[in-house]
């Protein structure tokens, strides 16, 4: 009896050590990462992002749950990069349209 109970506290205890990091990205407000943090880029960035063209060798991805589920905001930085056109080019493709204003100093 104690060993099948030890038994079943080891694999729940296994279990949750396993789901820890995906339970704590499912309830994150935001995150911070780049393509080399590999979970959270699998996790959080969209295929849209991860098809998206590289305009720099610098750039990072960032994550954000405004106001609930259904409120996700997604984003990739470009660093010291000037030419948006294949961006621009890849977004028009996918059916996407420029913003004529946005709430944060970029191009939305």
């Amino acid at each position: 009896m104690v060993k099948g109970a030890l038994a079943v506290a080891i694999v729940i205890a296994a279990a949750f050590a396993y789901g820890w990091p995906y339970l704590r990205m499912e309830l994150a407000t935001s995150a911070y990462y780049t393509e080399q943090d590999e979970k959270e880029y699998k996790y959080y960035t969209p295929e849209l992002l991860k098809n998206m063209p590289r305009i720099s060798d610098a750039y990072s991805f960032e994550f954000g749950n405004v106001s609930g589920p259904e409120a996700h905001v997604y984003t990739i930085r470009f660093n010291g990069a000037s030419d948006q056109k294949q961006v621009q080019a890849y977004l028009t493709a996918a059916g996407y349209r420029q913003q004529s204003a946005c709430d944060v100093e970029a191009e939305c």
